[in-house]
């Protein structure tokens, strides 16, 4: 009993609790030394007694400000020794614990600062690499579409003219001799019967029997003249000349003024060689740019054997720079 009684004189200090907690335990040592003085007392009562009052819990509790609303709502409230206290001294005051929170400023930092998100200098190095990807990758597919746009114009163009003449054919009721066959010249002898018939075979909305330029009916087309010009710079007057002997209606001057035209509903143009159905230019999408040999001007030529019903193929190789020759395009249709 006498250490029980030196014990009593410890005050509570350090990081034991607030001055009132101290109090309280001080004033529950006193009443376990009363309790424990007497012999009848049972030893492990007393032990019991006094680790409740130096057990971490305890002394937890006594930090708890009593008057708080949270120990008030929890209903666990009774007056031991004067001072506030848990109903019953070894259950749990956990549930009186001041709980943790945020501030509302520190609760939205804390959320910010948790949140993934791209700095300005990744945003703008990305947009850099795509723009380098698509300046890399970009003709390559605006040629790609290109190409695929003017072979679907060719296919259509090609099978509206030669759907055009086989329908001249079937309406006359014989093979017309105007055409072309093994490399001979063209026979001529129905050549203006098969045009007048091929006019009312097509869907067409306008004619120009001649000065096609100046009506209207062709854009301003280069010739196969001005070609070997801007490909020859130091070529003589002789040499183009020569160049374009067998072809004198493909020359600028001949095209814009003395060629029969056909301009079809769709836009298509059929650009006679002179009046001669037998040779022919196609522009397969009409006047809309580039206008070009090779690009969306092609040549053709009327073929026939006699007994088989009449077809068109290439008429010569008239390329402007970078363009396809008809045979090329012929050949791609299907692709």
């Amino acid at each position: 009993m006498v250490v029980l009684r030196n014990i009593k004189n410890l005050g509570g200090g350090g990081t034991l609790g607030l001055v009132r907690g101290q109090e309280a335990r001080k004033a529950r040592w006193q009443a376990s030394i009363g309790e424990c003085s007497s012999l009848n007392t049972k030893f492990f009562f007393c032990i019991r007694k006094f680790i409740s009052v130096l057990s971490p819990r305890e002394r937890a509790r006594e930090r708890v400000d009593l008057g708080s609303p949270e120990v008030k709502r929890s209903g666990r409230q009774a007056d031991i020794g004067g001072q506030s206290l848990c109903k019953d001294e070894f259950s749990s005051c956990s549930s009186m614990l001041p709980k943790r929170t945020y501030r509302p400023n520190v609760l939205t930092s804390y959320r910010l600062k948790k949140k993934a998100a791209f700095t300005l200098a990744e945003v703008l190095i990305t947009l850099g690499i795509i723009g380098v990807v698509a300046a890399l990758t970009m003709p390559s597919i605006i040629v790609s579409y290109q190409t695929m746009v003017q072979r679907t114009q060719f296919k259509k163009a090609y099978n509206t003219v030669l759907n055009g003449f086989r329908l001249a054919e079937v309406n006359l009721g014989y093979h017309p001799l105007c055409y072309y066959s093994s490399g001979s010249s063209a026979e001529i002898s129905d050549c203006n019967i098969l045009r007048e018939a091929l006019g009312k075979s097509l869907n067409i909305i306008k004619i120009c029997e001649d000065n096609a330029l100046t009506n209207g009916c062709i854009p301003d087309y280069k010739g196969f003249d001005t070609i070997y010009t801007d490909e020859h710079p130091d070529a003589t007057e002789d040499e183009i000349n020569s160049a374009v002997s067998g072809v004198s209606g493909w020359k600028k001057n001949t095209i814009a003024t003395r060629s029969y035209v056909f301009v079809l509903a769709d836009g298509v143009i059929i650009i006679l060689y002179y009046k001669n159905p037998s040779l022919f230019a196609i522009d397969i999408n009409g006047m809309k740019e580039p206008n070009k040999w090779g690009y969306d001007l092609f040549p053709f030529k009327l073929n026939s054997d006699y007994e088989k019903a009449l077809n068109i193929g290439s008429g010569g190789n008239i390329i402007e720079k970078g363009g396809f020759s008809t045979t090329h395009m012929i050949e791609n249709m299907g692709k």
